[in-house]
């Protein structure tokens, strides 16, 4: 009788449990119903649109490199001006010289046996050039000033002999870390290769406007401390000249360097 009333008293706690696990597998199986209709269909990507969307356009070739080169000199010509010339003379290492341009100094000698001539701001507005030999020799090339770091970077370009009259240690230095054969005017103890320069004082007495060069002097210089007489090298690539025609109606050009004493006008000669 004992266990018989004990049954009976557990029944509710049985029915209890069950009704617990019936609920909970209800709640179960309506949340799994509802998550699946929240869910969207996400579209599928197929992999050939995918390649079509990161797929970028071949760059076009540009259609004006192709129209200088097609018109670009080659053969036998000056590397600094794109005339032509012998294989002698193309061979002909490039000699760059330091000269000076302030009012005093001019009018200065041998420019215009020059492949090329960079004229460069200076200290205080002043100007100076880097003048480049390679087709033309110069029997008087002068005055000629000093180096600066920032002129021996435009020389370089060229592979020359790199010559000038002076220089201070620091800017030597430098300029030596730039692989050039040099050639110096002064004598300086930290300059070493020396170079036949003159001073001429009938022009002036003023010390750094009477120094002057030879192109042939120089090579004969450059011989002596076995630098190569050939080679050299440009940055520069030249076009044939357009037509008359298209070459428009501009026949002067000026340029203000800093200030009139060092403006520069330029006259094209369209005759000649």
């Amino acid at each position: 009788m004992s266990l018989k009333k004990n049954i009976i008293n557990k029944i509710p706690l049985i029915f209890i449990a069950i009704l617990s696990i019936m609920t909970l597998l209800s709640l179960l199986f309506f949340a799994g119903c509802a998550r699946g209709e929240a869910t969207e269909e996400q579209p599928v990507i197929s992999e050939q649109e995918d390649e079509e969307e990161i797929t970028e356009e071949e760059p076009a070739e540009d259609e004006d490199e192709d129209k200088i080169t097609g018109m670009e000199i080659t053969g036998n010509i000056n590397l600094l001006s794109g005339l032509e010339i012998s294989d002698t003379v193309k061979n002909s290492r490039p000699l760059a010289i330091m000269v000076e341009n302030s009012p005093d100094s001019r009018p200065q000698s041998g420019l215009i046996y020059a492949d090329i001539v960079y004229e460069v701001v200076d200290e205080g507005g002043v100007t100076r050039y880097v003048v480049v030999y390679s087709s033309h020799e110069a029997e008087i090339i002068g005055p000629v000033r000093s180096a600066r770091i920032y002129y021996a970077e435009i020389a370089r370009g060229f592979d020359p002999i790199y010559t000038f009259w002076g220089t201070y240690p620091e800017g030597y230095d430098a300029i030596k870390t730039m692989d050039m054969d040099l050639l110096d005017g002064n004598s300086d103890a930290y300059v070493p290769y020396t170079s036949s320069g003159w001073r001429d004082t009938s022009r002036s007495n003023i010390t750094e406007h009477t120094a002057f060069m030879s192109t042939f002097k120089l090579r004969e210089d450059a011989s002596k401390f076995e630098y190569s007489l050939e080679g050299g090298q440009s940055p520069l690539r030249f076009k044939i000249d357009a037509v008359d025609s298209d070459r428009g109606g501009i026949s002067d050009i000026v340029i203000n360097f800093s200030h009139d004493t060092y403006r520069a006008d330029f006259e094209y000669d369209r005759a000649n």
